[in-house]
């Protein structure tokens, strides 16, 4: 038996080496893409651009820097489709996840309505997540020939690997599987951008009903504008952005599918859209949605990571955005405010800020993260919560984790009354979520999804990048940074709120006696903590803390009276005996050496 275990195993290793051996990656051909349209025969339509106040204001007046804070996803949708209706040149679309869903289908139709006018739209996703089924990927990609659909750093011939494939791609591919394109932009006309953190599904736009991303974009006018498009035609002409017509699964279904003018992939759900639909007609969107209406700012800048980050020995680190946002953080002198989704613990971080420490010994760090119960990935905070006494304790942070049901819920997401009722369908998704059923009658859960800084109340960077070492070292970010006094001051009481009583917890030290017995278990619980497996010790340096009613909010976690304001809740909040409770400590004993692959 053992034998023939050995020689399965020997023969399976084989097979796979021969495939790893072989070229098993598609080449970048623009031609055989090409090749599909030739017998197209385009339909004059009497389909125009609508006028946008956007698009005026930068032709008008290039040279200045004007933005738009897209603080809430229904705003956020409608900026896109506005812009996209605007277009009259160019639509390039950057992206890490575009997932077949209401929202998508619903820009989809928008480009398509674009190509069709004349505009050159070019969508580029990465591939580690698949889009769609492979029926639908080829409709997508014969739409129309000014439609142009790629996938970045595949890993096979296929748009979703079979099983052997994926046996391959953990074997030998592990390099490329774990190095991404993260970059998000919208572009249009190569005058008007958007870049954040928002990806392209429903959850990222106030439409879910299980699960909303609090995310971040900025709507961008100016000089900075042309370095978006250079990062964008950097990554579209390079070798490993091939087109979706090229991979197998895709081809085998093209038989069937002719290019149409016949509208594809219409959203079933059409109704909850329209007021979006009406208002994207508006020269200026801001005449209706003060938040909408543009401002002017002293000076932008935007910082990439291009696509020879992936490559050994081609890439230059004074060339990395990760190390441009160190250069501006290096400069604090009072307090810095960072909000991501995954607080992971970096010795580079803590090193730099021990360095700024030492310059600004009053440096005060906030931090707005998500807690356990609003974390989308019960996994990944569990590397944070294996390294919380380093976070608070070594490196002095104010932690602040983000309530998946915070009491200003209706100014973070104005629609929400809208989304609440569930289905049974919604109850099953919800239990293969590990969402608590109770919280099921109150709507979707909020995660916080934005990767935002801001330094002194003067400079702001609104991003793709997460403040962790898959962003400083695997994947390639991009991200805006932003000198300005008055927009840094409205990101900061945005972010400040998400902190607020109510909103979030307050993480700090526990209570505990003063005594031997506590020192001595202190003191095995940090040997313990260095172990990248078997870090069982079960003491905890810190919990969750809420205000005490009648008591007034402390401006730290460290204040002398700071027990006499607050209460112990616990380290994981609304969260009961659950699967991602119990994960969480699974990854806290056994998964801290995956920290430096988050």
């Amino acid at each position: 038996m053992r034998l023939c275990s050995f020689l399965y195993a020997g023969l399976l290793f084989t097979i796979l080496s021969t495939l790893g051996g072989c070229a098993r990656i598609p080449e970048r051909n623009p031609s055989e893409h090409f090749s599909y349209f030739q017998n197209f025969s385009e339909t004059q339509t009497d389909l125009k651009p609508i006028k946008s106040l956007y698009l005026d204001r930068a032709d008008k007046d290039p040279q200045a820097h004007h933005l738009l804070l897209l603080n809430i996803g229904d705003d956020a949708l409608l900026a896109r489709i506005h812009l996209i209706r605007a277009a009259t040149e160019s639509i390039d679309i950057q992206t890490f996840i575009w997932k077949d869903d209401e929202v998508t289908r619903l820009l989809f139709n928008e480009c398509l309505s674009a190509a069709r006018r004349g505009v050159r739209v070019r969508l580029l996703v990465d591939a580690l997540n698949p889009i769609t089924g492979n029926t639908r990927l080829a409709e997508m990609a014969l739409a129309h020939p000014n439609f142009e659909i790629a996938v970045f750093r595949p890993l096979s011939y296929y748009t979703e690997a079979p099983t052997l494939n994926a046996l391959e791609n953990l074997v030998f591919k592990m390099r490329r599987l774990n190095r991404r394109m993260h970059n998000k932009l919208l572009l249009v006309d190569d005058k008007v951008g958007i870049v954040g953190g928002r990806n392209y599904e429903t959850k990222y736009y106030d439409r879910h009903p299980l699960i909303i991303f609090k995310d971040r974009d900025v709507l961008t006018i100016g000089p900075s504008v042309a370095e978006m498009a250079r990062m964008f035609e950097s990554f579209w002409i390079h070798e490993d952005s091939v087109y979706l017509t090229q991979f197998k699964d895709v081809k085998a279904r093209i038989p069937d599918v002719s290019p149409s003018e016949t509208p594809i992939l219409q959203p079933q759900d059409r109704q909850s859209m329209l007021d979006i639909l009406a208002l994207a007609q508006r020269d200026d969107p801001g005449e209706t949605r003060d938040q909408m209406q543009l401002q002017k700012v002293v000076h932008t800048e935007f910082y990439w990571d291009g696509p020879q980050k992936f490559h050994w020995g081609s890439y230059s680190q004074d060339d990395a955005f990760s190390d441009k946002m160190m250069e501006v953080l290096g400069n604090a002198e009072e307090r810095i405010i960072f909000q991501t989704p995954y607080l992971i613990y970096q010795r580079e971080n803590k090193k730099n800020l021990s360095k700024l420490r030492k310059q600004v010994p009053d440096l005060q760090v906030w931090v707005s993260s998500n807690s356990l119960a609003a974390a989308d990935h019960d996994f990944v905070y569990g590397v944070s919560y294996k390294n919380r006494k380093k976070l608070y304790k070594n490196m002095g942070l104010e932690i602040f984790e983000f309530s998946p049901y915070p009491v200003d819920l209706i100014h973070m997401v104005p629609r929400y009354p809208d989304l609440i009722g569930f289905t049974g369908e919604d109850i099953v998704k919800a239990l293969n979520q590990h969402i608590w059923l109770p919280f099921l009658a109150r709507g979707p859960k909020l995660t916080l999804h934005a990767k935002t800084y801001v330094v002194d109340g003067k400079i702001t960077q609104i991003g793709s990048h997460n403040f962790d070492p898959r962003s400083a070292a695997l994947n390639s970010e991009c991200g805006l940074i932003i000198y300005d006094e008055a927009f840094a001051q409205q990101v900061r009481e945005d972010i400040l709120r998400d902190t607020a009583q109510g909103n979030s917890w307050v993480v700090a030290k526990r209570i505990e006696k003063d005594n031997p017995v506590t020192y001595i278990s202190g003191v095995i619980e940090s040997l313990s903590n260095m172990l990248p497996i078997f870090d069982i010790w079960p003491y905890h340096y810190t919990s969750n803390y809420q205000l005490k009613p009648g008591y007034a909010p402390l401006p730290s976690s460290r204040h002398p009276d700071f027990y006499e304001h607050y209460e112990d809740i616990g380290q994981f909040p609304l969260i009961r005996k659950t699967f991602g409770a119990v994960r969480a400590r699974l990854v806290k004993v056994f998964g801290g050496w995956t920290g430096s692959f988050m």
